[in-house]
C-alpha cells in the first residue's frame, strides 16, 4: 500500500512540475507563417515596425479605429477575413499579431503580450475613438489594455473570467492556483475598465463556458450580454449575421449615444 502511494505520489508531483514549465505551450499556440505571407484581396497595409506588427485596412470614411486582437491559436491573417463584416462601421480596422507568433523569434507570454499592446496603443493618434475587439485569449488583452487607457468601446466575444479558472475547469485535479504562471486575470481587470463593453459568447462553447462570459459580465460597470443559442467557441462568426448587427449596433450607438 505505501509503495502505491508513493508511486502516485511521485506520479503526480511529475504531472504539476511537466504543467508548471511547458504549461506556455498549453495556452499559447502559435502559426509560424511568416508575417509577411499573408493574402486578401483588398487594400491591406502589412506594418512591420518598431516592434509592432499589424494589417492594417483604413475606411474612405473613417470615424475612428478598432483594433482586433485574435485567440490563441493561429495567427491575425488568419481573421482578415473578419473585414466582410467590419467594412460598414465606418472605422479603420488593425489585425494585430502577437509576439511569437508569425515567425516571430520571442516566445509568447502574458507579458509580452499586454506589453505589445501598450505599445501600440501608444503609437496611435489620439484624436479619434478607438474600439477593442478581442476573440478568447484576445479578451484578455483588450480588457487589460482598457483598464489602463481610454478607449471608447470594448468587444468580447468568448471571453474567459481568467486561465486561472479555466484551466481548473480543465484539470480538476491539479493545483491550479500554486502553478499557474499565466493568469491572465479578466474577471479583475474589467472591474476598472470605463468603457462600455459588450460581450459576445455561444451558449454552446465547448471551450470557454457559456457560464464564464456571463460570470464577467457581471464584473464590468457598463456591460451587456449576447448571446447566440447554436453556437460554440469556433464557428461564433460562422453564418452568424446576428452577431456582427449586435456589434455594428453597439458601435453606432457608442459613437452617437441617443440624448
Amino acid at each position: 500500500m505505501i509503495k502505491l502511494l508513493v508511486t502516485l505520489f511521485i506520479f503526480f508531483s511529475i504531472i504539476i512540475v511537466l504543467v508548471f514549465y511547458f504549461q506556455k505551450n498549453l495556452i499559447f499556440f502559435p502559426d509560424k507563417t511568416p508575417f509577411s505571407t499573408c493574402y486578401y484581396n483588398d487594400r491591406i497595409e502589412i506594418v512591420n515596425e518598431n516592434g509592432l506588427r499589424y494589417y492594417k485596412w483604413k475606411s474612405s470614411e473613417s470615424k475612428g479605429t478598432l483594433i482586433h486582437f485574435h485567440g490563441n491559436g493561429g495567427r491575425a491573417c488568419d481573421r482578415l477575413y473578419l473585414l466582410e463584416h467590419f467594412k460598414n462601421l465606418s472605422l479603420d480596422v488593425l489585425f494585430v499579431e502577437y509576439p511569437g507568433y508569425a515567425e516571430d523569434r520571442k516566445l509568447p507570454s502574458q507579458k509580452e503580450l499586454l506589453e505589445n499592446a501598450k505599445q501600440l496603443y501608444l503609437s496611435l493618434p489620439s484624436d479619434k475613438p478607438i474600439f477593442l475587439y478581442g476573440e478568447s485569449l484576445g479578451a484578455a488583452v483588450a480588457t487589460h489594455l482598457a483598464m489602463l487607457y481610454p478607449i471608447k468601446g470594448l468587444i468580447l466575444q468568448s471571453p474567459f473570467t481568467s486561465v486561472r479558472a479555466l484551466a481548473q475547469k480543465i484539470y480538476p485535479f491539479l493545483p491550479i492556483k500554486w502553478i499557474i504562471r499565466y493568469p491572465l486575470e479578466q474577471d479583475q481587470w474589467a472591474k476598472t475598465v470605463n468603457a462600455s463593453v459588450l460581450i459576445l459568447h455561444g451558449v454552446r462553447d465547448e471551450i470557454v463556458p457559456y457560464e464564464m462570459g456571463k460570470e464577467l459580465n457581471t464584473f464590468f460597470r457598463n456591460s451587456r450580454l449576447s448571446s447566440y443559442e447554436t453556437k460554440g467557441h469556433n464557428d461564433i462568426t460562422l453564418n452568424n449575421p446576428k452577431m456582427f448587427e449586435d456589434v455594428k449596433r453597439f458601435i453606432n450607438q457608442t459613437i452617437s449615444p441617443s440624448p
